[in-house]
C-alpha cells in the first residue's frame, strides 16, 4: 500500500473520513487503477466506519490522464479533490503552506522571488524556533532543486538566509534539536 499522504481521525466515525493524498507529477497512464485499486484493498482489509477522501495534487492539468470510462464517476464524486498547483489562489493575505505547494511548479525566477517572501513569512507567522527552521529548510531545498547548478551558498545569498543562521534564535533551535536528537 503506497501513497504519499494517510490520514485519519483518531477514532473511526462516520463523520469524519480518512484521507489518501496523491502526488502525481509525472504522466501516468496507470495512475487511476493503481490508486483507485489501493484504495478498495485497505477498504477491504481494514473495513473502516469512516468515509474515504482522495486529495490529487498535480503540478498542472498537462500531467493528469483520465481514464475514459472506469472512474468517471468516482473522480466527479465529492469524495475526489484534484488540485493544479499552478492554478492555486494563495489568497489574501497568502498561506504560507499554499506558498510552498505553488513554490514547487513555479519557474526559478519566480521561484526565488516566492522564497524571499515565503521565508519572510515563516519568520514572522512561526514563533517555534525549530518549527521555522524546518520549514525555511524545506524552501530552500526546493530552491535547491530547482537551481541545481548552484551552490548551497549562492542560494543561501539569494534568498537573505545568512544573516538567519548567525541569529540566537537559530542557534538555539538547531543546539535544542540536536539535544533532541541525541537523547532519542
Amino acid at each position: 500500500f503506497t501513497v504519499d499522504g494517510f490520514y485519519r481521525p483518531f477514532q473511526d466515525s462516520s463523520d469524519r473520513p480518512f484521507y489518501l493524498v496523491e502526488a502525481q507529477f509525472q504522466p501516468d497512464d496507470n495512475f487511476y487503477y493503481r490508486l483507485f485499486g489501493e484504495l478498495f484493498i485497505y477498504l477491504r482489509k481494514y473495513q473502516p466506519l469512516s468515509p474515504w477522501r482522495i486529495v490529487i495534487l498535480y503540478p498542472n492539468r498537462k500531467v493528469e490522464r483520465l481514464p475514459l470510462y472506469q472512474f468517471r464517476e468516482l473522480i466527479s464524486s465529492d469524495r475526489v479533490k484534484r488540485f493544479y498547483l499552478d492554478e492555486l489562489e494563495l489568497g489574501n493575505p497568502p498561506s504560507l503552506a499554499l506558498g510552498i505547494l505553488k513554490l514547487v511548479v513555479e519557474d526559478e525566477i519566480e521561484a526565488v522571488e516566492s522564497a524571499k517572501l515565503l521565508i519572510n513569512q515563516a519568520k514572522t507567522q512561526l514563533s517555534e524556533p525549530v518549527t521555522q527552521e524546518d520549514v525555511i529548510n524545506l524552501i530552500e531545498t526546493i530552491i535547491i532543486n530547482k537551481l541545481p547548478l548552484k551552490t548551497t551558498k549562492e542560494i543561501e545569498t539569494m534568498l537573505d538566509l545568512q544573516d538567519l543562521k548567525q541569529t540566537r534564535v537559530y542557534q538555539e533551535g538547531k543546539e535544542e534539536g540536536l539535544q533532541e536528537g541525541k537523547q532519542e
